[in-house]
């Protein structure tokens, strides 16, 4: 680590000092799971990424390539404050909750599934074009009777029941989900355990459009 300071020629005063990781620090991490990754380009994390700090680059090596690097000896122990790297481990949950949601919705298509691709066309504008699970409702809630049996077909594969998303079951399915749940990294980062709740519907839609998607594929 190294303090990055300065000087604020608006305010005339110094910067706050805060601890930052040098420019070209590496950190290697390995996968030990059977799971692909999705390894983000680029990213910026943590404080004042408009003056260029936070900047990370995401590479990935095969096995062969991660036995070639040269590991130190070091042994590298987790800080007791890891409030600094809220943000990053926040984002890097979500991306693996997302990806276990499209995963789960992938698994749930049905092999052989009839439903008209106009209606699963109107499905796919209904959680486009709504912020929260209360306008989708709304407009699950209109639909008409031939639509509705439409529905039923796929309703518990998108957690809706009685016309409308049972948004209690979904956000204990994504809580299940959640990897360092009962880890002691959430409370060492003044992480909530339900931080993810904010993004419960981003996460929804991520998993319900999957879902539709693919069906949709399906039936052509």
């Amino acid at each position: 680590f190294k303090k990055v300071s300065g000087f604020s020629s608006i305010w005339g005063l110094p910067k706050i000092q805060a601890n930052a990781l040098k420019a070209g620090s590496v950190i290697v991490l390995k996968n030990n799971s059977n799971r692909n990754i999705e390894v983000p380009s680029f990213h910026a994390f943590g404080i004042r990424t408009e003056e260029g700090y936070g900047q990370v680059v995401f590479e990935e090596y095969l096995e062969k390539e991660f036995n070639n690097v040269k590991h130190t000896s070091e042994e590298v122990s987790c800080p007791s404050d890891l409030s600094f790297y809220a943000e990053l481990i926040e984002f890097v949950l979500l991306k693996h909750l997302k990806r276990r949601l499209k995963d789960e919705a992938l698994n749930k298509v049905p092999e052989k599934f009839k439903v008209p691709n106009a209606f699963i066309g109107k499905m796919v504008s209904f959680i486009q074009k709504s912020d929260n699970f209360n306008e989708l409702n709304n407009k699950i809630n209109k639909l008409k009777d031939r639509a509705s049996k439409h529905l039923e077909k796929i309703a518990e594969f998108l957690y809706i029941k009685d016309k409308k998303v049972n948004k209690t079951q979904f956000e204990k399915n994504v809580e299940q989900k959640l990897v360092l749940r009962k880890s002691d990294i959430l409370k060492k980062a003044k992480i909530f355990e339900g931080f993810y709740r904010s993004a419960l519907y981003l996460l929804y839609k991520d998993y319900a459009l999957t879902f539709l998607n693919a069906l949709r594929l399906i039936n052509r």
